[in-house]
């Protein structure tokens, strides 16, 4: 489990232990299944991390803090191909948002508007957590010709050296929700990269693995008692703390953020 430290973390805006990430939605974007995906997924990413750092939505773009900007399309007004974000908080954009993709139908083969799993991997990215599947020490094979046309090139299944990371001394992690399938951006018919063990199950809830969890508890040096469950065990770790509730406390929070901005 590995996450980058080129960029910085983001900040306790509200003066106590837990990370709080303004997120605004371009909801002009998504039709209402997505929007309702994209919802959801803020939310389990908010009860698996346990209070620790979590996403809160706001509605406006005012300067003043950083904020994650979820969207399906470049300042240029290309529209993306797949789900990706910048790799942490860019600390160039001074209030001015970051975006984290969430494409759709319209975006080419990499969508995963419809996927709540692939939704919540856009979201950590920008926490710092890096695919799994990029580590140097990864336990796949990727065979690159198989990669669809569409991506060639983009360094989509490229690992990523050690300059640029700072890994985490824990096995590879399969069951993270920053793994894909192995045909996932493959050619039809193709798959992209075998596992080892070749009959290796790749998770595929609708969760925080305990690896991504504890990723970023380190990363983000959140108090002991906010501890990390894993979904994939019938026995749990304690979760210890809080697990901030959607609903009126995402509005409290919208409004105490507007009042930071002037």
């Amino acid at each position: 489990m590995f996450v980058r430290t080129r960029y910085g973390l983001w900040p306790k805006i509200f003066g106590d232990v837990q990370t709080r990430v303004p997120v605004y939605i371009e909801t002009g974007r998504y039709d209402a299944t997505t929007l309702a995906n994209i919802r959801r997924a803020i939310d389990q990413v908010n009860a698996d991390l346990n209070g620790c750092v979590g996403f809160f939505e706001v509605y406006t773009t005012a300067p003043g803090l950083d904020f994650l900007w979820i969207s399906d399309t470049f300042n240029s007004g290309t529209r993306a191909l797949h789900c990706n974000g910048i790799p942490g908080r860019s600390l160039e954009q001074a209030g001015r948002g970051q975006k984290a993709m969430i494409t759709t139908g319209g975006g080419g083969a990499g969508i995963c508007g419809a996927s709540q799993r692939g939704i919540m991997s856009a979201l950590v990215t920008s926490l710092g957590l890096l695919p799994e599947y990029r580590r140097q020490d990864r336990s796949i094979t990727v065979t690159e010709a198989n990669v669809d046309a569409a991506y060639t090139g983009q360094g989509y299944y490229t690992t990523l050296q050690a300059a640029q990371i700072d890994t985490m001394a824990t096995p590879f992690d399969f069951n993270s929700i920053t793994m894909v399938e192995r045909n996932t951006h493959a050619a039809s018919g193709q798959v992209v990269f075998s596992t080892t063990p070749t009959d290796q199950v790749i998770g595929n809830l609708t969760r925080l693995s305990l690896g991504d969890c504890n990723a970023i508890r380190t990363k983000y040096t959140c108090p002991t008692f906010f501890q990390c469950s894993n979904p994939y065990t019938s026995g749990t770790v304690d979760p210890g703390g809080p697990i901030e509730p959607p609903g009126p406390v995402n509005e409290f929070r919208s409004q105490h953020y507007q009042h930071l901005q002037k």
